[in-house]
């Protein structure tokens, strides 16, 4: 015969809702307060061609994301996370933007 599990406690269960609950106010929060210095795709791309002067001789105008070298590509992916981890361009922004 096995045991029943042994009951939750109000005590566990306030500190748990508790929590989640300062998880959510703190999400706000940073919602509320953020003001990123870059807000579009065009930017971006624009701001890590700067930041990479030695990359520059390889851009070429309407060139798509998977026609760059792997190193290229690397290197983009490197640059948004650091903004994104910085605060400096949103999570969303971060997620879809592309070379």
């Amino acid at each position: 015969m096995t045991a029943a599990p042994p009951a939750l406690h109000s005590t566990n269960v306030t500190l748990l809702r508790d929590k989640y609950k300062r998880k959510a106010e703190r999400r706000v929060a940073e919602y509320r307060g953020a003001t990123h210095v870059i807000a579009r795709q065009d930017q971006l791309r624009k701001a890590f061609w700067e930041a990479h002067p030695n990359l520059a001789p390889h851009f070429r105008p309407g060139k798509r994301q998977n026609s760059y070298k792997a190193d290229i590509r690397m290197a983009f992916v490197d640059f948004v996370d650091h903004l994104a981890k910085s605060g400096e361009i949103s999570q969303g922004l971060a997620s879809r933007v592309t070379l």
